[in-house]
């Protein structure tokens, strides 16, 4: 009966092991594909500039 304790506890411990290895590749290889991704272009954003007032704002451009 210890045997068979035994032998089920090391097996826990090798799927476990398995489990944190497969989560940190994982994790790894996501982490390279977002680095890979390029950010989007910067667009200008409405009252960017710290002087204009609402009732300065231009109408907007149709893209």
């Amino acid at each position: 009966m210890l045997l068979a304790a035994s032998s089920t506890s090391w097996l826990m411990t090798l799927i476990g092991v398995v489990v944190v290895v497969v989560l940190l590749l994982a994790f790894w290889y996501g982490r390279r594909l977002a680095a890979k991704r390029t950010a989007p272009p910067p667009q200008p954003q409405p009252r960017a500039d710290s002087w204009e007032t609402p009732d300065d704002q231009e109408p907007p451009k149709p893209h």
